[in-house]
């Protein structure tokens, strides 16, 4: 799991912001831009899109990307404070492994359509809507804490 938490960081956080900033930087508001488009594609990427059948399972795999999509917006704030992505992969890591643990600590029994993230019922979208609510709530944590320090117009010179 911090293996897999690193190099999604990698690929979403560091290789996002190489590709995406230079790009962006004459918009209006490019890291907004940067984050929305990143935690976009991290969320899909979340997503097994052949699960979607019923309005269940799209309303499931929106908030997955949602939900996904929050946690990528914090690990991208940051990211751009600390500029390193190996202790951001590693809480990645750490995040994915607390959930796995609560599963297993619950015994959640998952069929194999759940594990699309978009098959279940009212429970998963439960779980979902507190995932959501908890990703915003550190969203915004990391945002006042974090962010409101980044030095964006630094970033946009040296990136």
């Amino acid at each position: 799991m911090l293996l897999a938490g690193l190099g999604e960081e990698l690929c979403f956080r560091a290789a996002a912001c190489e590709a995406l900033l230079p790009k962006l930087r004459n918009t209006k508001h490019p890291f907004l831009f940067t984050v929305m488009i990143s935690g976009i594609v991290f969320g899909l990427m979340h997503v097994a899109l052949e699960g979607i059948d019923s309005w269940m399972s799209v309303l499931l795999g929106f908030m997955k990307i949602l939900t996904t999509g929050l946690f990528g917006a914090s690990m991208m704030i940051l990211y751009w404070k600390t500029r390193n992505v190996l202790a951001i992969g590693l809480l990645h890591g750490l995040y994915d492994f607390i959930s796995t643990f609560i599963e297993y600590m619950f015994a959640i029994e998952m069929t194999e359509e759940e594990i699309t993230y978009t098959g279940g019922g009212i429970e998963t979208l439960i779980v979902y809507a507190v995932q959501t609510v908890v990703n915003l709530l550190v969203l915004r944590a990391v945002y006042k804490n974090t962010g409101c320090s980044v030095d964006y117009q630094q970033i946009l010179e040296n990136w």
